[in-house]
């Protein structure tokens, strides 16, 4: 009588655990209780790097790429910014095609003004605003016993003629101060003009990185520094 009465007890339980996992499994995959849906996760975009000129001015004799990449990374650090800092710079063996982190996020001023939506846009078309905004996020102003008001930064890098893109190919063979290492009055730097010289002649991004070029010896040179 026992052994019969387990039988049918043991028959009762069978039944019961078929019927449940028959119902478990005509349940939507997501009313499975035993297993958790995927959660779709939205890409976040990388915000637009920073970029400014510096409220410093130097001759020619940078200390090389090296050197002006320290200065970048020094006002920088001073200013509060974080991230690592390079300048705009070519010596003819490097520049910034082949050093920088190309942005695919774009650029901006300290301002939040945007001067580029991306590495492309801004090699090919220059910039959409002037970069005259220093590391402080201040307005860099021409030396007061300058007649032309000439903001000009050196750079090395030329652009295509009558274009706004950049000539990475043909950027500071000769005109580089020699390598951004001498302040003599005999040798050259191509420089950019961070405000527009001749806005009716030639816009703004043309000139802001190619508008012609300067001796050595000048104190009053600015650098452009980007984030990398």
């Amino acid at each position: 009588m026992k052994k019969a009465l387990l039988f049918l007890l043991v028959l009762a339980f069978l039944g019961t655990m078929g019927v449940t996992g028959l119902a478990w499994a005509q349940l939507p995959e997501k009313h499975k209780p035993w297993e958790t849906p995927e959660q779709k996760l939205t890409p976040i975009p990388f915000p637009p790097k920073t970029v400014f000129v510096s409220s410093q001015t130097y001759v020619g004799n940078l200390g090389g790429l090296a050197g002006a990449d320290q200065l970048c990374q020094q006002l920088a650090i001073t200013a509060g910014l974080y991230g690592t800092y390079k300048a705009w710079l070519s010596d003819g063996r490097s520049n910034p095609n082949t050093t920088f982190r190309h942005s695919g996020s774009g650029y901006r001023l300290r301002n939040g003004v945007v001067i580029a939506n991306s590495w492309n846009q801004l090699v090919t078309s220059g910039v959409l605003s002037p970069i005259i905004i220093d590391e402080n996020g201040r307005t860099v102003t021409p030396p007061p016993y300058d007649p032309y008001g000439i903001i000009f930064v050196w750079t090395g890098i030329s652009r295509y003629y009558h274009s706004a893109a950049i000539d990475f190919s043909d950027a500071a063979k000769k005109s580089n101060c020699f390598y951004w290492g001498s302040y003599s009055a005999s040798e050259y730097g191509i420089v950019g003009f961070a405000k527009p010289v001749y806005p009716t002649i030639h816009p703004f991004a043309d000139e802001w990185t190619d508008g012609g070029s300067n001796t050595c010896d000048r104190t009053t040179g600015h650098i452009y520094c980007f984030q990398q």
